[in-house]
């Protein structure tokens, strides 16, 4: 099943699943109608926006997908994805985009835990993404001991206490 909510970003908005970087500047961009490459609405990122999804212990059974474009070749900002995981390991992949919409592939890896994925622009440019997957499971988090620093580490969370009926 793909682990990514509001990936076609059909909400109109970034709500459910995204969200601003806690700690980026000001969000330039939004969720816009009329772009979309597969829907009504996509994602746009302006200026050193920055967004991500939090996928509390995900596992992906395949790699990161969407599609994406720039607002013209003359786009001079980088664009990055990262993927974070719940070891504090990352996969980091720069792209060059084009003004046509593109399918990007990242790979992910199926042995980790995944944390959190993010979307990143540059200074300059616009970026528009949309039908953003990834194929895998969440489990099913009463059957797991949570941490307390893990959810204060990479979620901002107070600690969650499970009962001891589970």
């Amino acid at each position: 099943m793909n682990i990514i909510k509001n990936g076609g970003f059909e909400s109109g908005s970034l709500a459910p699943g995204w969200r601003q970087t806690p700690g980026s500047a000001q969000f330039d961009g939004g969720v816009v109608a009329g772009q979309g490459y597969g829907g009504n609405y996509s994602l746009v990122m302006r200026g050193m926006d920055f967004v991500e999804q939090v996928l509390p212990f995900a596992r992906a059974d395949g790699d990161l997908m969407f599609y994406a474009k720039s607002e013209s070749e003359i786009y001079a900002g980088p664009f990055y994805v990262r993927v974070v995981y719940l070891d504090g390991s990352e996969t980091l992949e720069f792209i060059s985009l084009s003004q046509n919409w593109k399918h990007y592939k990242i790979p992910v890896s199926k042995s980790k835990l995944i944390s959190k994925i993010q979307f990143g622009t540059g200074e300059t440019g616009a970026v528009y993404i949309d039908i953003v997957t990834l194929m895998g499971r969440r489990p099913d988090m009463s059957r797991y001991y949570i941490r307390k620093r893990y959810l204060k580490k990479f979620y901002g969370l107070p600690p969650y206490k499970i009962p001891k009926s589970l």
